[in-house]
Order: structure tokens, then sequence, then C-alpha cells
């Protein structure tokens, strides 16, 4: 569940081979009712629903915060009620050069799992290491594929293909994982037709160009020099529609036994940091 959180934000491209102009991230804080979509059986889960809410700010200048909160609350057929809590806070280099990422999760309002990690990737499009703060020391199997793209940088991939016209990306991925692992992601990306309804809390995207994107992220390696990973049956996908501003709308979270759907009910586009020093 908290790893497609992460994702809000094959045919492997170099990084710029889809980034021919800039694509800028617009500030902004969102927020997305959670409905159950589907479950099967064998999930247990009788009924669902909760709450995402996102602050995404900064820029170009000064890298890219994010702040994130999942409130899941669930009816299971054993266990009875239960609400799940993922909290999390990160920032990036606008290069992409480090990542830093906290999470906490709460169950019932007791904190369980919490940690912190880094990223760092000294050269360009080279391969790069994550480090455990919380834990500390918590081995990592190995370093990040070279191009692995930040949370930021999906973003801007995904918007600069749909605006090229590709309809397929391959790339690696990390989001602040829990085991410090890279994901493959399989994107599908498709126009949205003009006449696609909108919400009333979308008003402020009106005009902007978007896509209908889907994403497969696939398990890591078992260990290094494994040519299965990337391959078979996704961990988990996630869908949505994104603007070219990098908000996105109709939320679709997918996992094996069950899926879920984020309806935008309150969108507040956030000023742009013009600190450029």
């Amino acid at each position: 569940m908290k790893r497609a959180l992460r994702a809000l934000f094959a045919l492997s491209l170099a990084p710029s081979a889809v980034l021919a102009a800039p694509v800028e991230l617009a500030p902004h804080a969102a927020t997305y009712a959670l409905t159950l979509e589907r479950a099967q059986p064998r999930s247990g889960i009788v009924a669902a629903g909760g709450e995402i809410t996102l602050r995404f700010e900064g820029g170009a200048c000064t890298g890219y915060a994010i702040t994130s909160r999942l409130r899941l609350d669930l009816t299971l057929r054993r266990q009875g009620e239960r609400r799940l809590e993922w909290r999390a806070q990160s920032w990036a280099a606008a290069d992409g050069a480090s990542f830093d990422y906290m999470e906490r999760e709460l169950i019932n309002g007791r904190v369980g799992k919490a940690y912190r990690l880094r990223f760092a990737r000294p050269a360009p499009d080279g391969p790069a290491r994550v480090r455990f703060v919380k834990p500390r020391g918590k081995p990592v199997r190995q370093p990040l594929p070279a191009g692995t793209l930040l949370p930021h940088e999906t973003m801007q991939r995904l918007i600069a293909a749909g605006r090229a016209g590709k309809g397929h990306l391959s790339f690696h991925a990390f989001e602040g994982f829990d085991d410090g692992m890279a994901r493959r992601v399989s994107a599908v990306i498709a126009p949205v037709k003009e006449d696609a309804a909108t919400t009333r809390a979308a008003r402020p995207l009106a005009g902007l160009r978007s896509w209908w994107v889907a994403l497969a992220y696939y398990p890591p390696a078992a260990k290094k020099g494994d040519d299965r990973a990337g391959f078979g049956v996704p961990e988990f996908e996630v869908g949505y529609r994104l603007y070219e501003n990098g908000v996105i709308t109709n939320l679709r979270l997918i996992y094996a036994r069950y899926s879920l759907k984020g309806r935008l009910t309150k969108l507040d586009m956030l000023k742009a940091s013009s600190d450029c020093r």
C-alpha cells in the first residue's frame, strides 16, 4: 500500500532522450478521497475508505519538498475495523544528486515502522547509493542502477514523453522504498481527449494538457546480476490523469487482491519559489 503512495510522486532511455525542454512542476497542495474499487474474497477486506493529502513545494533552484499522508480505514472480515496511516516527508535536489526521505507508519494511532534514508548520486546519470539513517546501518543489497529517477524526475519524464507523443517508457525509479532498492517501471501514456470531464476541484487545471498514465512497478533483483528482475508480475500498479504542471487526478492504486480509487476533492496552487541566488 505505502509503496504505491510513493509513486505519487525494457525500452530504457538515456535521461536526456525525452527531456528535450525543461518541464516545470507547479507547487500545490492536493487532497484525494479514497474508496474501494474492488476486493477479492481472499483479501479479507469488507470495506475501505480514506484520504491522501499531498503538498509539493520548491522548484529548479531550491529543490523539491514533498509532504504526504495516507489514511486508510479498513473493515476486515476477521480483524474488524483498523486504521492505517503512512506519513512521509522528502527533499530532492533538482539535479537528482541527493534525496532525503523519512516515513512513519501508524496502526490504530500507534507508531509502527519508521525509517529514514538518504540517496546520493555523485555523478549525473551514474549509479547511486542509499544509506539508512534510521535504523542506522540497515544494509542495502546493491547500488541503484545508473539513470534511476527520483519522484520529481519521474513526473518530468512522463510529461516530456506525453508532449513528445511517446506512448511507452521503461526506467528505474526510487521513491524511498523501505528496502533501499529501485524498481523497474513500465509506463503507458495516452493523451486525454479535449472533452474529457473534469471535476470542480480540478478547475485550476482548466486549459492544461493532460495524459492518462499507467505505471507498473516490478520487484527488484533478489541478488546482483539477477536477469529476472523487473519482469513477470508487478508488485503494484498506479494509474492517474497527469497534467503538464505535475498535478494528478483520477488516481488508482492497484494490488493483486484489491484496488482503490482516489478522487481529487481539493486543490490549492501554491506560490512558486523564486530564490535562485
